[in-house]
């Protein structure tokens, strides 16, 4: 094997192209680049300068042509006008006394009593079920009765319900004791039927 040495002088495309077809295209594009790039670069940055310096002239030649007019103001001089006289407003009127917030009924709560295993003789019976609120003292209030909206339609469709079994002498008993739900898809039956 015989061993080719490379020369000082030789350019990276001289040591790529060694045992290769030099004339296929790409040695002369490789070759060629860097004076491409130098003339673009020359070239652009010439008609860039070119541009700016054609902006500057025209903005001069335009402007020496406009007719320059002198416009001379005036001041005038007002007179001050009167102060303005201090109207007192009436005091505002006392705020309302506030109102009392009717008590809500809550139950104390009581933390367990954590007791040794031998002191402890029987189970307690288990607490009773707390309705309303907790607070850390039993207080009475207001009753709680609430009432959830009616919606508006359903409560017409209930009427026509009844209006419907009243007709055919029913009992109007279970109407009161179905869901919502259940009444409008009975109502939407009867309809259908009698139509």
């Amino acid at each position: 094997m015989s061993q080719q040495v490379i020369s000082q002088d030789a350019t990276l495309d001289d040591i790529i192209f060694k045992d290769k077809n030099r004339e296929f295209g790409a040695f002369l594009l490789r070759t060629t680049y860097p004076k491409v790039i130098k003339r673009s670069v020359i070239l652009g940055s010439s008609l860039f300068v070119g541009a700016l310096l054609l902006a500057a002239f025209w903005k001069q030649i335009t402007a020496d042509n406009k007719d320059k007019t002198e416009i001379i103001a005036e001041t005038m001089k007002i007179d001050q006008p009167p102060p303005q006289k201090k109207v007192e407003l009436p005091p505002p009127p006392p705020p309302p006394p506030p109102k009392e917030i009717p008590k809500v009924t809550t139950t104390k709560f009581l933390p367990p009593e954590i007791k040794h295993d031998e002191e402890v003789q029987k189970p307690e019976p288990p607490p009773e079920e707390v309705k309303g609120n907790t607070a850390n003292e039993t207080v009475k209030g207001v009753d709680e009765s609430y009432e959830a909206p009616v919606d508006p339609m359903l409560k017409e469709m209930r009427l026509q319900l009844s209006l419907l079994l009243l007709k055919k002498k029913k009992s109007l008993q279970l109407l009161n004791k179905m869901p919502n739900s259940q009444v409008e898809s009975l109502v939407l039956l009867v309809i259908c039927k009698e139509t």
